[in-house]
């Protein structure tokens, strides 16, 4: 529930227009999908999202320090609030 009308009205002409040339079968597969994800608690989508991120970041970061003109910051591993542990920094870290 929203409660207040001017949220609500910017919400429900997102919705509209994200969803303008979806049709309506693969809107409803999308749901079917997302049910049964959410119905495992999901924990499956976010380790498979998480790996499949963290190998493209250590491709990406083997590329830049072969480089002299371009880097990557250097960010030192912190607690993952989602998967309850210390984990290295990728950029989908923050997706948990």
């Amino acid at each position: 529930m929203v409660k207040d009308k001017a949220i609500y009205e910017k919400m429900d002409r997102f919705i509209r227009l994200t969803s303008m040339g979806v049709s309506k079968e693969t809107q409803l597969h999308v749901l079917q999908l997302l049910k049964v994800v959410v119905g495992d608690g999901g924990n499956e989508i976010f380790s498979f999202g998480y790996g499949t991120v963290k190998k493209r970041w250590e491709t990406l970061n083997k590329i830049f320090s072969m480089s002299t003109r371009f880097s990557l910051q250097t960010i030192k591993p912190e607690y993952c609030n989602y998967f309850k542990k210390v984990r290295e920094f990728t950029p989908c870290k923050f997706l948990f």
